[in-house]
């Protein structure tokens, strides 16, 4: 059941990726004269839904702590996102930052589809005192379980 909420969870990001890159399409055929926003403006809201939904199937897959992180924060980056235009009229320079903040949305979630759906195994997280160091500077966050 687990593997298959995994894989599931990596559809959801993929559909979500495909979504972002769609919203930029729609943005160039309103500017252009082609539609108008309300289309981007749908899909916006439809994308939160399934970004939601990553939350929840990685709360219930369990993929590591990473990954839990990473479908948060993107959650989280979906709300600003629908904030940021709400702002156009009293604070402009930062709704400016609505294509910036689709940008970070598109990185988080090209994270989320490359990342191994559990921790590397045999290893386990470092402890606070084995991370890098002045002696030992190419320390990495997992190390080999003993």
């Amino acid at each position: 059941m687990r593997h298959m909420l995994l894989r599931v969870h990596r559809g959801v990001a993929l559909v979500a990726m495909a979504g972002f890159v769609f919203q930029f399409y729609l943005v160039g055929a309103a500017l252009f004269g082609v539609t108008t926003f309300e289309l981007h403006r749908i899909l916006g809201y439809l994308l939160a839904l399934f970004v939601a939904l990553l939350l929840i199937l990685a709360l219930a897959g369990l993929p590591g702590r990473r990954l839990i992180g990473l479908s948060a924060l993107l959650l989280v980056l979906v709300v600003v996102q629908a904030l940021l235009p709400s702002l156009r009229a009293s604070v402009p320079w930062l709704a400016a930052l609505h294509p910036v903040n689709a940008l970070a949305l598109m990185g988080v979630a090209a994270a989320i589809i490359r990342s191994p759906r559990t921790e590397p195994q045999g290893l386990a997280p470092a402890s606070a005192g084995r991370g890098a160091s002045i002696d030992n500077p190419l320390a990495t966050e997992w190390v080999a379980r003993r």
